[in-house]
């Protein structure tokens, strides 16, 4: 069986997945992924063929720097000699509108965010992402999302169920291969990943300024790219309480971040899912999240502890009654044991090709 995957996302979440997908793939069939020329090549096993497209890692050069059709139509050439039983579109790039159509093949399409985020219906790279998933969904042989409640989605929007395939989102337990001994920070939380308005770190800051009232020496990490300008005046007042990691985090800096933390914190106003909590689970470290999207899916009571999204008390009240628990190890083990279990890269490639 040969297999070509496009992952036009070349760096941070998307590529982790797809990189992990691929990797466990190649046991089952001839890998080939199509990635920019800017991804790192050593997240991929030895085994998968990389074909590369010239692209830069900015958003605007990874959505427009690939604009030379020459190398897109040479890639069509190549993908087709390849003559793959399956083309696999694993997240979401303007460019895809273009290849959907290349090959008589099978397409799977996964959609990690099938519906846009709030605030991302009024931005340009929003509508022409909710534009990208719509033509790959009537052009899908099969859809993957990553729960049950991404599945209700597609449903609701009249997408036939036979096509639709629930998976977990997987494990990124490779970020541990950069573990040092680090001690385990006994009031530092984490918030990771991007920040964009619908992760709800304004609501973790005004939930700091009242946990700090009770517990003067919490500290919030914030690590991750994006526009943190919003949220300083919020910081106000708790600055000795932060500490601010406002860039993209490379893959060997994640590990000691985890390390470090009693806690990860999503305070997301709304969501699809999370990679955050797998990678969590990596380290043995207990979520905090709200009940949006299929997060109830990944995080509840036994590795964490689920709350309503759009609430600083309610947020403030669970870091501290969390933080101040004695079964926290218990929890973070649990959250490990579940990531090996149900979220095992072997048996989700397997259940996306039977």
């Amino acid at each position: 069986m040969k297999i070509v995957l496009f992952g036009l996302n070349g760096r941070g979440g998307m590529m982790h997945y797809t990189s992990q997908f691929a990797n466990a793939l190649t046991k089952y069939a001839e890998v080939y992924v199509v990635l920019p020329s800017y991804t790192r090549p050593f997240l991929f096993d030895k085994k998968v063929n990389l074909i590369r497209l010239n692209a830069s890692p900015s958003i605007r050069g990874t959505a427009l720097g690939t604009i030379n059709i020459i190398q897109h139509k040479n890639l069509v050439k190549l993908i087709n000699s390849i003559n793959p039983d399956v083309i696999h579109f694993m997240d979401n790039h303007p460019w895809y509108v273009y290849y959907c159509n290349k090959f008589k093949s099978k397409v799977y399409v996964t959609q990690h965010d099938p519906k846009l985020h709030s605030g991302e219906q009024f931005s340009l790279l929003g509508l022409v992402s909710a534009y990208v998933n719509k033509v790959l969904r009537n052009r899908a042989d099969k859809i993957i999302v990553h729960g049950d409640s991404l599945k209700d989605y597609l449903t609701h929007i009249r997408l036939p169920t036979s096509k639709i395939k629930v998976i977990p989102m997987g494990n990124f337990d490779f970020f541990t291969k950069w573990s040092k001994p680090t001690r385990k920070e006994k009031m530092t939380i984490l918030f990771f990943g991007r920040i964009v308005k619908y992760k709800g770190l304004d609501i973790l800051l005004r939930a700091i300024h009242v946990v700090k009232t009770q517990m003067p020496n919490i500290k919030l990490i914030i690590a991750g790219e994006g526009d943190i300008k919003p949220y300083e005046h919020l910081m106000k007042g708790i600055e000795k309480n932060l500490e601010i990691h406002n860039e993209y985090v490379e893959d060997y800096q994640v590990a000691q971040l985890f390390q470090r933390s009693k806690l990860v914190v999503l305070p997301y106003l709304d969501a699809t899912q999370s990679a955050i909590a797998p990678i969590a689970y990596s380290f043995k470290v207990p979520v905090i999240a709200t009940a949006v999207g299929s997060i109830p899916e990944e995080v509840d009571d036994t590795t964490g502890m689920l709350i309503a999204p759009n609430n600083v008390e309610m947020l403030a009240d669970a870091i501290f009654y969390m933080i101040n628990r004695n079964d926290l190890d218990k929890l973070g083990e649990n959250g490990y044991n579940r990531m090996k279990k149900m979220m095992d890269w072997d048996k989700i490639v397997k259940e996306v090709y039977q």
